[in-house]
């Protein structure tokens, strides 16, 4: 096991993005705001998905705004631009 370079490699870990998903009538959901909007990490295919997991009818426990959090893998990580 790789026990002291994984808590190494985790503690580099934490809040990157916070993100603001919208559902339009005429258009679906949108991902409406992601600050920084240079976020590391979350390109295009990763903002799609933010749009989609935020869909009203996938969320059926109560209706008004809610919050998630969602955790995306990259498979290599550079911590020198953070």
């Amino acid at each position: 096991m790789c026990l002291s370079s994984c808590a190494a490699e985790i503690s580099h870990y934490g809040l990157i993005a916070f993100a603001s998903v919208v559902f339009d009538i005429n258009s679906g959901q949108i991902l409406e705001y992601l600050y920084p909007p240079n976020a590391p990490y979350i390109f295009d295919e990763a903002k799609k998905s933010l749009a989609q997991l935020a869909l009203p009818h996938d969320n059926t426990q109560k209706e008004g705004d809610s919050q998630f959090i969602i955790r995306f893998r990259a498979d290599t990580v550079d911590h020198s631009e953070m």
